[in-house]
Protein backbone atom coordinates (compact mmCIF):
# COMPACT_ATOMS: atom_id res chain seq x y z
CA UNK A 1 0.00 0.00 0.00
CA UNK A 2 2.97 2.30 1.24
CA UNK A 3 4.65 1.45 -2.28
CA UNK A 4 1.41 2.32 -4.27
CA UNK A 5 1.15 5.72 -2.50
CA UNK A 6 4.64 6.73 -3.63
CA UNK A 7 4.44 5.76 -7.06
CA UNK A 8 0.91 7.98 -7.25
CA UNK A 9 2.83 10.56 -5.66
CA UNK A 10 5.87 10.45 -7.55
CA UNK A 11 3.67 10.02 -10.54
CA UNK A 12 1.60 13.27 -9.58
CA UNK A 13 5.17 15.37 -9.00
CA UNK A 14 6.30 14.33 -12.44
CA UNK A 15 3.14 15.58 -14.48
CA UNK A 16 2.77 18.44 -12.29
CA UNK A 17 6.67 19.51 -13.20
CA UNK A 18 5.84 18.54 -16.63
CA UNK A 19 2.77 21.35 -16.47
CA UNK A 20 4.65 23.79 -15.08
CA UNK A 21 7.49 23.75 -17.25
CA UNK A 22 4.88 23.86 -20.40
CA UNK A 23 3.07 26.73 -18.59
CA UNK A 24 6.32 29.02 -17.91
CA UNK A 25 7.86 28.42 -21.20
CA UNK A 26 4.58 29.45 -22.77
CA UNK A 27 4.83 33.02 -20.43
CA UNK A 28 8.40 32.77 -21.84
CA UNK A 29 7.53 32.77 -25.55
CA UNK A 30 4.01 34.99 -25.10
CA UNK A 31 6.16 37.36 -23.03
CA UNK A 32 8.80 37.33 -26.15
CA UNK A 33 6.14 38.37 -28.81
CA UNK A 34 3.87 40.92 -26.94
CA UNK A 35 3.49 43.45 -29.38
CA UNK A 36 2.47 46.58 -26.53
CA UNK A 37 2.69 47.04 -22.91
CA UNK A 38 -1.16 46.25 -22.22
CA UNK A 39 -1.00 42.83 -24.10
CA UNK A 40 2.10 41.64 -22.25
CA UNK A 41 0.57 42.44 -19.05
CA UNK A 42 -2.37 40.53 -19.56
CA UNK A 43 0.10 37.76 -20.19
CA UNK A 44 1.31 37.81 -16.99
CA UNK A 45 -2.14 38.57 -14.94
CA UNK A 46 -3.20 35.80 -17.05
CA UNK A 47 -0.12 33.35 -15.98
CA UNK A 48 -0.91 34.31 -12.08
CA UNK A 49 -4.92 33.95 -12.21
CA UNK A 50 -3.98 30.29 -13.47
CA UNK A 51 -1.29 29.30 -10.79
CA UNK A 52 -3.57 31.04 -7.71
CA UNK A 53 -1.08 34.12 -7.55
CA UNK A 54 -3.69 36.69 -6.24
CA UNK A 55 -1.05 39.83 -6.21
CA UNK A 56 1.04 41.33 -9.04
CA UNK A 57 3.08 44.29 -9.36
CA UNK A 58 5.67 46.17 -12.02
CA UNK A 59 7.43 49.33 -10.49
CA UNK A 60 9.80 51.50 -12.52
CA UNK A 61 11.13 54.40 -10.02
CA UNK A 62 14.23 56.29 -9.94
CA UNK A 63 17.88 55.30 -8.95
CA UNK A 64 18.50 58.20 -7.14
CA UNK A 65 16.95 60.62 -4.85
CA UNK A 66 13.74 60.58 -2.34
CA UNK A 67 10.65 58.02 -2.88
CA UNK A 68 7.05 59.32 -2.51
CA UNK A 69 3.94 58.34 -3.96
CA UNK A 70 4.64 60.24 -7.01
CA UNK A 71 8.06 58.75 -7.78
CA UNK A 72 7.34 55.73 -9.66
CA UNK A 73 7.88 56.33 -13.15
CA UNK A 74 5.57 52.92 -14.11
CA UNK A 75 3.51 51.05 -11.94
CA UNK A 76 1.15 48.00 -13.50
CA UNK A 77 -0.79 46.05 -10.64
CA UNK A 78 -2.85 43.02 -10.38
CA UNK A 79 -4.28 42.75 -7.41
CA UNK A 80 -6.69 40.27 -6.25
CA UNK A 81 -6.02 40.32 -2.61
CA UNK A 82 -8.06 40.76 0.72
CA UNK A 83 -8.49 44.27 1.25
CA UNK A 84 -6.22 45.03 -1.32
CA UNK A 85 -2.35 45.58 -0.45
CA UNK A 86 -1.50 47.67 -3.49
CA UNK A 87 -3.45 50.46 -1.97
CA UNK A 88 -2.68 49.79 1.78
CA UNK A 89 1.12 49.72 0.67
CA UNK A 90 0.77 53.08 -1.15
CA UNK A 91 -1.24 54.63 1.44
CA UNK A 92 0.80 53.97 4.32
CA UNK A 93 3.83 54.96 3.23
CA UNK A 94 5.42 51.61 3.17
CA UNK A 95 7.58 52.22 -0.07
CA UNK A 96 9.70 54.47 2.31
CA UNK A 97 10.92 51.83 4.60
CA UNK A 98 10.91 49.08 1.42
CA UNK A 99 13.93 47.08 1.78
CA UNK A 100 12.98 45.37 -1.80
CA UNK A 101 13.32 49.31 -3.28
CA UNK A 102 16.61 50.33 -1.60
CA UNK A 103 18.50 46.69 -2.72
CA UNK A 104 17.08 47.54 -6.12
CA UNK A 105 18.41 50.88 -6.05
CA UNK A 106 21.67 49.84 -4.70
CA UNK A 107 22.06 46.75 -7.26
CA UNK A 108 22.54 44.56 -4.24
CA UNK A 109 19.44 42.37 -4.68
CA UNK A 110 19.15 39.21 -6.89
CA UNK A 111 15.73 37.51 -7.29
CA UNK A 112 14.81 36.53 -3.98
CA UNK A 113 11.64 34.88 -2.03
CA UNK A 114 9.67 37.32 0.88
CA UNK A 115 10.47 34.98 3.44
CA UNK A 116 14.07 34.68 2.46
CA UNK A 117 14.22 38.69 2.43
CA UNK A 118 12.35 38.90 5.78
CA UNK A 119 14.92 36.94 7.50
CA UNK A 120 17.77 39.03 6.87
CA UNK A 121 16.08 41.70 8.61
CA UNK A 122 15.78 43.32 12.29
CA UNK A 123 12.77 41.70 14.12
CA UNK A 124 10.67 44.52 14.95
CA UNK A 125 11.35 47.01 12.38
CA UNK A 126 8.80 48.52 9.93
CA UNK A 127 10.82 46.57 7.07
CA UNK A 128 10.38 43.44 8.69
CA UNK A 129 6.87 43.83 9.95
CA UNK A 130 5.64 44.77 6.71
CA UNK A 131 6.22 41.00 5.44
CA UNK A 132 3.91 40.11 8.38
CA UNK A 133 1.32 42.90 7.82
CA UNK A 134 0.88 41.29 4.38
CA UNK A 135 -0.56 37.77 5.82
CA UNK A 136 -4.16 39.36 6.58
CA UNK A 137 -4.71 40.00 3.09
CA UNK A 138 -3.77 36.39 1.80
CA UNK A 139 -0.28 36.95 0.89
CA UNK A 140 2.20 34.34 2.90
CA UNK A 141 4.44 34.09 0.37
CA UNK A 142 6.05 36.11 -2.36
CA UNK A 143 9.22 36.85 -4.60
CA UNK A 144 10.73 39.60 -5.97
CA UNK A 145 12.39 39.47 -9.33
CA UNK A 146 14.64 42.85 -10.07
CA UNK A 147 15.22 43.77 -13.42
CA UNK A 148 18.15 42.58 -15.71
CA UNK A 149 19.75 46.17 -16.08
CA UNK A 150 19.82 49.96 -15.56
CA UNK A 151 16.83 51.85 -17.64
CA UNK A 152 19.15 55.32 -17.64
CA UNK A 153 18.77 56.56 -14.55
CA UNK A 154 15.91 54.59 -13.41
CA UNK A 155 15.55 50.91 -12.19
CA UNK A 156 12.37 48.29 -11.68
CA UNK A 157 11.40 45.03 -10.34
CA UNK A 158 8.37 43.07 -10.23
CA UNK A 159 6.70 41.38 -7.45
CA UNK A 160 4.05 37.88 -6.97
CA UNK A 161 2.84 36.90 -4.04
CA UNK A 162 0.00 34.58 -2.93
CA UNK A 163 -0.95 31.52 -0.33
CA UNK A 164 1.94 29.53 0.52
CA UNK A 165 0.62 26.79 -1.33
CA UNK A 166 1.24 28.21 -4.89
CA UNK A 167 4.99 28.09 -4.54
CA UNK A 168 5.12 24.71 -3.78
CA UNK A 169 5.18 23.27 -7.46
CA UNK A 170 7.84 26.17 -8.12
CA UNK A 171 10.63 24.01 -6.66
CA UNK A 172 14.58 23.91 -7.85
CA UNK A 173 14.67 24.01 -11.90
CA UNK A 174 11.16 25.21 -11.98
CA UNK A 175 11.78 27.99 -9.36
CA UNK A 176 14.74 29.43 -12.04
CA UNK A 177 12.74 28.75 -14.89
CA UNK A 178 10.44 31.29 -13.28
CA UNK A 179 12.66 33.97 -12.55
CA UNK A 180 13.86 33.37 -16.30
CA UNK A 181 10.23 33.95 -17.54
CA UNK A 182 9.83 36.58 -14.78
CA UNK A 183 12.97 38.49 -16.27
CA UNK A 184 11.53 38.20 -19.79
CA UNK A 185 8.19 39.99 -18.75
CA UNK A 186 10.06 43.07 -16.61
CA UNK A 187 12.45 43.40 -19.60
CA UNK A 188 10.30 43.10 -22.71
CA UNK A 189 7.69 45.36 -20.59
CA UNK A 190 10.70 48.42 -20.15
CA UNK A 191 11.26 47.95 -23.85
CA UNK A 192 8.09 48.15 -25.05
CA UNK A 193 7.20 51.19 -22.51
CA UNK A 194 10.44 52.73 -24.08
CA UNK A 195 8.81 52.42 -27.19
CA UNK A 196 5.17 53.57 -26.18
CA UNK A 197 7.34 56.80 -24.54
CA UNK A 198 6.31 56.22 -21.37
CA UNK A 199 9.71 56.18 -20.29
CA UNK A 200 13.17 57.43 -21.10
CA UNK A 201 15.26 56.00 -23.60
CA UNK A 202 17.84 53.29 -22.24
CA UNK A 203 21.32 54.46 -22.41
CA UNK A 204 23.96 51.63 -23.75
CA UNK A 205 26.53 51.02 -25.91
CA UNK A 206 24.55 49.65 -29.74
CA UNK A 207 24.94 45.96 -30.32
CA UNK A 208 25.04 45.01 -33.66
CA UNK A 209 24.60 41.67 -35.25
CA UNK A 210 25.16 39.71 -38.20
CA UNK A 211 21.75 38.44 -40.17
CA UNK A 212 23.20 35.11 -38.97
CA UNK A 213 23.03 35.75 -35.27
CA UNK A 214 20.05 37.71 -35.41
CA UNK A 215 18.78 34.48 -37.00
CA UNK A 216 19.87 32.13 -34.36
CA UNK A 217 18.61 35.14 -31.80
CA UNK A 218 15.22 34.95 -32.85
CA UNK A 219 15.30 30.76 -33.35
CA UNK A 220 15.97 30.69 -29.72
CA UNK A 221 13.20 33.21 -28.99
CA UNK A 222 10.23 30.90 -30.93
CA UNK A 223 12.42 28.08 -28.46
CA UNK A 224 14.24 26.46 -30.62
CA UNK A 225 16.60 23.79 -29.32
CA UNK A 226 20.13 23.16 -30.89
CA UNK A 227 19.73 20.48 -32.47
CA UNK A 228 16.31 21.73 -33.94
CA UNK A 229 18.18 24.54 -34.97
CA UNK A 230 21.07 22.33 -36.44
CA UNK A 231 18.89 20.14 -38.42
CA UNK A 232 16.86 23.26 -40.03
CA UNK A 233 20.47 24.48 -41.37
CA UNK A 234 22.40 21.63 -42.22
CA UNK A 235 25.33 21.92 -39.43
CA UNK A 236 26.51 20.26 -37.05
CA UNK A 237 24.92 20.79 -32.99
CA UNK A 238 28.42 21.92 -31.90
CA UNK A 239 28.40 24.62 -34.15
CA UNK A 240 25.39 26.21 -33.12
CA UNK A 241 26.20 25.74 -29.82
CA UNK A 242 29.90 27.48 -30.59
CA UNK A 243 27.59 30.46 -32.18
CA UNK A 244 25.18 30.83 -29.30
CA UNK A 245 27.71 31.16 -26.93
CA UNK A 246 29.46 33.91 -28.97
CA UNK A 247 26.21 35.92 -29.35
CA UNK A 248 25.62 35.30 -25.76
CA UNK A 249 29.03 37.31 -25.16
CA UNK A 250 28.60 39.77 -27.63
CA UNK A 251 24.83 40.65 -26.29
CA UNK A 252 26.46 40.70 -22.69
CA UNK A 253 24.30 38.08 -21.18
CA UNK A 254 25.82 36.39 -18.19
CA UNK A 255 23.11 33.34 -19.30
CA UNK A 256 20.90 32.57 -22.72
CA UNK A 257 17.73 33.88 -20.78
CA UNK A 258 19.72 37.15 -19.53
CA UNK A 259 20.80 37.54 -22.90
CA UNK A 260 17.49 37.31 -24.66
CA UNK A 261 16.26 39.52 -22.15
CA UNK A 262 19.24 42.32 -22.92
CA UNK A 263 18.68 41.67 -26.55
CA UNK A 264 14.49 42.95 -26.08
CA UNK A 265 15.45 45.56 -23.74
CA UNK A 266 18.07 47.51 -25.82
CA UNK A 267 15.98 46.83 -28.91
CA UNK A 268 17.98 44.52 -30.75
CA UNK A 269 14.88 42.39 -31.39
CA UNK A 270 11.18 43.36 -30.98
Amino acid sequence: MNIVVWLIGGLYSVLMFMVIEKNLQALFLEASHARNTASLWQVMTDFCDEHGFIYCRLSVFPLHGKIDRNSFLLVKSHDKTHGGWAEHYINNRMYEYDQSVHLVRGGGMVAMKWTEMRKKLRPGTLAHDMFLKMKPFGMEEGMLVPHSSLISNHTAFLGIGGPREMFKPFRRKNLTSLIWAIRVVIDRLVMLAVKEKLLSKPVGPEIKLTDGQRELLLAICNGALAQEIAESQDVLEKSVNTATSRLKDKIGGRTLASAVALAFRNGIIT
